[in-house]
């Protein structure tokens, strides 16, 4: 009998006994099909083996998806065997609203990860039923689309689905003619999803027509292209800490905007530092970067536009729009914003009185913190007031400079990009400016 001790290898095991000892949730994705009901068979069996004190809090959780006829026979199925081995067991039923562009199994596959984020709550551990073979699918499919080291990695053994859940995928090394050979050893049911016959889908054009016959050809195919996927991704990580080692030398600190726009987070990156790196390590800084900021990853035409930016002219101001947001650059810097900074950017702040309170809150609901800005108060007969884009020709005398400027100057000399000068909030007594707040103080006031 095939014991459910060989399905997991010794490292799966320890990091199972580790899990438990962190007291942490396991949710088991369980669609009712072999590999999901072999995975939660064989977890279910060890946990026994652990002493009553470490067992692990076990949940199965299953994704009614409403695509087959078949959906309630599978959620009974799932119900029920789980209820055989007092199990816990969750379910959740999801409408699916395809969008244009997107694939059928793309909009399941996120609609159970969303179920799975929602169910898990945190420090909790997801466990799925990839197996060696979808490894190879996945290569496959990442292939096709041209994918470089970090999508040829394929599927990770272990990866955070949130900053509070892990996503645990243990069967990676396990072939699919092994979950068969343990299913029917330990007698176990399972149900068939007929959609898993459609080669309409990619994965199951491979699965079904494609890889068995390089495995006919090739015995062994499959653990070659998973031991390939595991070579991308150790040379993955490479890439990846020399990307972070030229991401730390190339960002550039802006305190002094997000003191301008508070929404304003993102990092910097100063080209002038850059420009000297190979092509290949400017295109790994780029993508760590871009992934630092969770924008999803461009297309190779739009990551060359980006890289052209790393030599044209300071004089330049280019835009180059992504999926989630956009590049800017000014000078030599280079800004990544989100469209929610986009969009604060773009409101128009209205004039207030200020009656030397801490903090301020604008109607755009910006909040502007006044205090510890060395600002004398008014005098009972001035009248101050917050105003935004007053004449870049007038003049100010910062407390640091021993000569007036133009707030068009200083505001280069700040180096405040063109798009966020509206959102510089200036402090009049009467009509003399005496501050624009968060970047400099003036003194004398304005006669």
């Amino acid at each position: 009998m095939k014991s459910h001790i060989k399905l997991f290898s010794p490292q799966e095991i320890a990091r199972l006994k580790q899990f438990s000892q962190q007291n942490k949730s396991v949710f088991v994705g369980l669609s009712g099909g072999v590999d999901s009901v072999v995975l939660l068979d064989t977890i279910h069996k060890l946990n026994q083996t652990f002493a009553p004190d470490e067992q692990l809090l076990l949940c199965a959780v299953h994704v009614h998806h409403g695509l087959s006829d078949n959906a309630e026979a599978w959620l009974k199925f799932c119900a029920e065997f789980c209820q055989q081995r007092q199990i816990k067991f969750e379910f959740k039923k999801v409408k699916l609203a395809k969008q244009s562009r997107q694939s059928l199994e793309a909009l399941a596959r996120d609609a159970r990860y969303s179920v799975f984020k929602q169910v898990a709550g945190k420090n909790a551990i997801v466990v799925t039923a990839q197996h060696l073979n979808d490894q190879a699918e996945t290569f496959f499919l990442r292939l096709k689309r041209g994918s470089g080291p970090n999508g040829l990695a394929s599927m990770n053994p272990l990866s955070d689905l949130t900053q509070d859940i892990e996503l645990w995928r243990p069967l990676l090394g396990v072939s699919k003619l092994e979950i068969l050979d343990y299913a029917k050893a330990n007698n176990l049911d399972w149900v068939e999803d007929e959609s898993n016959l459609n080669d309409d889908f990619d994965r199951n054009f491979l699965r079904n027509q494609i890889l068995p016959e390089l495995e006919a050809r090739w015995p062994g195919f499959s653990q070659c292209v998973a031991r390939s996927a595991e070579l991308c991704r150790q040379e993955n990580q490479i890439i990846e800490e020399v990307a972070a080692v030229d991401f730390n030398a190339a960002v550039v600190s802006f305190s002094n905007l997000a003191r301008v726009q508070p929404m304003f987070t993102s990092q910097v990156l100063d080209i002038s530092l850059i420009q000297n790196l190979s092509y290949a390590r400017q295109n790994s800084l780029l993508r760590f970067w871009l992934n630092k900021n969770n924008e999803l990853m461009p297309s190779q035409k739009i990551m060359q536009q980006i890289l052209d930016n790393f030599t044209c002219s300071e004089d330049q101001q280019p835009k180059i729009k992504l999926k989630l947001g956009e590049i800017r650059q000014y000078k030599t810097r280079l800004f990544y914003l989100t469209q929610t900074e986009i969009d604060a950017f773009e409101q128009e702040a209205e004039p207030l009185s200020w009656n030397g309170e801490a903090e301020v809150e604008l109607n755009t609901g910006t909040k502007l913190h006044i205090a510890n800005l060395g600002i004398a108060l008014p005098t009972v007969n001035q009248i101050a007031q917050i105003r935004f884009k007053p004449s870049l020709s007038t003049k100010c005398y910062p407390k640091y400079r021993n000569c007036r400027k133009t707030l068009k100057q200083l505001l280069q000399e700040y180096e405040v990009p063109p798009w966020m000068r509206n959102q510089v909030a200036y402090l009049f007594y009467d009509d003399e400016l005496i501050s624009a707040l968060g970047l400099w103080v003036c003194e004398p006031p304005i006669n």
